[in-house]
């Protein structure tokens, strides 16, 4: 056991510091109701940051997917204008 879990008044800075693991096992030995609903908003607040940073990384990627797709439908184009006008 950390001795996050174990320690008698944390300060706010220490929760955030705290790993998603120590959180847990600081949930689960609290017997201070309410902890409960701090360290649940701890939790969402990562949670929310790790859907930002995937939702982020997903744009980028849809992004590159968008330039990929104009720069093939471009190269096909001008291969059909070139075959066209060597006829």
């Amino acid at each position: 056991m950390s001795n996050f879990a174990t320690k008698n008044k944390p300060t706010a800075s220490e929760y955030l510091a705290a790993t998603d693991t120590e959180l847990l096992e600081r949930l689960n030995n609290s017997s201070v109701q309410s902890e409960f609903p701090f360290i649940q908003s701890v939790v969402a607040v990562r949670t929310a940051e790790s859907q930002r940073n995937t939702n982020e990384a997903l744009v980028a990627k849809t992004m590159q997917l968008v330039y990929a797709t104009w720069a093939i439908c471009a190269v096909t184009l001008i291969a059909v204008f070139v075959s066209l006008s060597c006829k």
